[in-house]
Order: structure tokens, then C-alpha cells, then sequence
């Protein structure tokens, strides 16, 4: 039997249309992605500069109200001082305990002491009774105002309009 060699050729072509569009609408939905992705980058980053913005006012204004405090705390110490004189101390040391003890600052305490200090310093008596009334004074207010659940603010404000005859 005789071995018979066929040469075949064939032209094979391939319909790549369909491949062709899915692949451009891949690359534009890519395309798309990318965008939406640059936009929200974008807008990330502004909220981003918004927030640190807000942020820095934040701390700007902490920072002005802690300068304040401080300040405030200084001034309610110095009136302290002239009006409590040798008894100072012990004015300073009872402020330390009235925000735990009576609910008030340390601020308010030492002006409120320094508001009667002053009234009971022109009735002439001497500092040491003065700094015994003064405190006395402040805890009665914290008492009055806890009983009736009233503003400890304007209790004191009430104490020093009666005891200057208002």
C-alpha cells in the first residue's frame, strides 16, 4: 500500500467582532472607573483639608479658652490675695476641694469667696473671720442650691443683693 501524502490548505478566519466591542466597553468602563475614582479622590481630599480645617479651629479656640481659664484663675487668686490677705492661703486651699466637695469650680469658689471677703473686709472684720464667713457663705449657697435645685450662680448673686441691704 502506498503511503499517499496530501498537502490541504485552509484559510480560517475568525469573526472578532464581538470580542473587539466587549473589549472596548471593558477599556471604557475602566476608563469611567478611573475617573469616578480620580472625582472621589478629589472630594476625599477636600473633605480631608475641611476636616483638619475644623480641626485646627478646634484647637485654635481650646487653646484661647484654656488661655482664658488660666487667666481668669490668676485674677480670682490675686483679688483673693488683697482682699483674704494673711488668710489667703487658706482661702486657696478650700478652692482646690469645692468642684468635688460643693459642685463649683475652683474659679467660682475663689470669686465668690473674694465677692464676700471684700463686703465682710469693709464692715471691719478681720481677715481670718472674714475667710471663716466667706466660705461659710459659698457652702451655704452650693446647700441652698443643691436643695432646691436652682442655679448656684444666682444663689450667690441673692446672698450678696441681701447682705448689701438690695
Amino acid at each position: 500500500m502506498a503511503l499517499q501524502v496530501a498537502e490541504l490548505n485552509a484559510l480560517l478566519t475568525a469573526d472578532t467582532r464581538d470580542f473587539s466591542s466587549g473589549m472596548k466597553r471593558a477599556g471604557d468602563d475602566a476608563d469611567g472607573f478611573g475617573s469616578k475614582l480620580k472625582s472621589g479622590m478629589g472630594t476625599m481630599a477636600k473633605w480631608g483639608a475641611a476636616a483638619a480645617a475644623a480641626g485646627a479651629t478646634a484647637a485654635v479656640a481650646f487653646g484661647v479658652k484654656a488661655v482664658m481659664a488660666a487667666s481668669d484663675m490668676n485674677e480670682a487668686l490675686s483679688k483673693s490675695n488683697a482682699v483674704f490677705g494673711e488668710s489667703a492661703k487658706v482661702i486657696d486651699d478650700w478652692s482646690k476641694t469645692t468642684a468635688s466637695s460643693i459642685g463649683i469650680s475652683r474659679t467660682e469658689a475663689l470669686n465668690a469667696a473674694g465677692g464676700f471677703g471684700n463686703m465682710f473686709d469693709q464692715l471691719g472684720i478681720g481677715a481670718k473671720q472674714s475667710a471663716k464667713m466667706s466660705t461659710g457663705m459659698v457652702q451655704l449657697a452650693a446647700d441652698f442650691a443643691s436643695f432646691h435645685n436652682a442655679d448656684i450662680t444666682q444663689v450667690l448673686d441673692a446672698q450678696s443683693a441681701a447682705l448689701r441691704g438690695e
